[in-house]
């Protein structure tokens, strides 16, 4: 076990991002409101919440880019250890995507805080109801310097081999096992996301959906190298690819073979039961072709078919979470390569993000 988890191990590197972006926000007061402290709720019961000291809009393209970054290496990996491992194979194109991100997130934070006077300014000198909220809004204004100090990205990649202690190894062993599982779970929740945004109600489909398979094939053929399941699973979405038209739409019994492919790639159970078939047809056992295909649920009945079975955070959802550096300080093991900025200065905690607009991307769209 110890060879084999050292050469998964061997063959991934862990990407961490690090976004802090300046909330632009401050705790109210009870002469913000006009109010008298002795006839509010104490602070264990209640707040105030809390004053943007800016318009909202002048940051949402720091939140934008935070996700772009992560829906980045989430393409190429799977989460581990509260970071992302890629394929080393990925790791230059991470790496120059990242940075071309990172680019443009500092040429985004120049611009900001060149504008950064007059923003405030002008978020202070809007029509507000009472003279207090504008009093308030002054009180709340941030010095520029230390705005400049809450803007920043960092990104780091980084290799991770196993404690020869046992005892410290243990966990990341158990880590290590339940990486193909974890991909599974992923490919699962991108289908299920697929299929819902992109089939439901319609006759026929676009290139973009077969791409988004084709991508699915792609990630898993790139990480075949931590279980045979995971090569098997790939070869068996390779088969039913050649199988579309590469131009123009999909429709008709194509359509249907189409989302029975999604089907059987949206739930982790029905994925466990074709690599158990898998499994027969290499050792022998005659396998009936009817029960590797999924029966297809018509495009027009997917929506309700899938209702209940929608999480509260789908993958497409979760790439737009924070990815905790914190974790990977723990690691019980050694770094040894890295890649940009050591990981050391990544670990500190991204706090106060702002509120944004949702920026959530179609299914279609993230799998292009």
């Amino acid at each position: 076990m110890q060879t084999q988890k050292i050469a998964v191990l061997s063959k991934i590197l862990l990407v961490g991002i690090q976004v802090n972006i300046w909330s632009a926000r401050k705790k109210l007061e009870p002469k913000d409101l006009g109010l008298d402290p002795t006839k509010i709720p104490p602070a264990e019961l209640a707040s105030l919440g809390t004053l943007r000291s800016i318009n909202p809009e002048d940051i949402q393209a720091f939140e934008k880019l935070r996700r772009k970054a992560k829906r980045t290496v989430e393409k190429m990996g799977l989460r581990f250890m509260g970071v992302v491992a890629i394929p080393e194979e990925k790791a230059a194109l991470a790496n120059a995507e990242l940075e071309k991100i990172e680019k443009e997130f500092n040429d985004l934070r120049a611009d900001f805080l060149n504008r950064y006077d007059k923003a405030v300014l002008d978020w202070m000198n809007r029509a507000w109801p009472t003279p207090a909220l504008k009093e308030a809004i002054v009180r709340a204004i941030v010095p520029k310097a230390i705005v400049a100090e809450r803007i920043a990205f960092r990104f780091s990649l980084c290799r991770v081999m196993p404690d020869k202690t046992p005892e410290l190894s243990k966990q990341l062993d158990r880590e290590v096992q339940g990486l193909h599982g974890q991909l599974f779970q992923e490919i699962a929740d991108t289908s299920e996301e697929l299929l819902v945004k992109s089939f439901s109600g319609k006759d026929k489909v676009g290139q973009k959906a077969v791409n988004c398979i084709r991508r699915i094939h792609e990630k898993l053929l790139s990480l075949a190298f931590l279980d045979p399941t995971v090569l098997a699973l790939a070869d068996h979405v390779q088969a039913k690819l050649a199988q579309f038209p590469t131009r123009g739409d999909v429709e008709g019994a194509k359509l249907q073979e189409l989302v029975s492919l999604l089907t059987n790639l949206s739930d982790e159970t029905k994925i466990a039961k074709l690599i158990q078939l898998f499994d027969s047809a290499q050792s022998g056992v005659q396998v009936d072709q009817s029960l590797v295909e999924e029966d297809a649920v018509a495009p027009a009945d997917i929506a309700a078919s899938v209702q209940e079975e929608v999480g509260a955070e789908s993958y497409v959802d979760f790439v737009a979470s924070t990815l905790d550096l914190d974790t990977v300080a723990v690691v019980p093991g050694i770094v040894a390569h890295s890649i940009g900025q050591g990981l050391v200065e990544s670990v500190e905690s991204a706090v106060n993000l702002p509120e944004v607009a949702d920026t959530q991307v179609d299914a279609e769209e993230f799998c292009l």
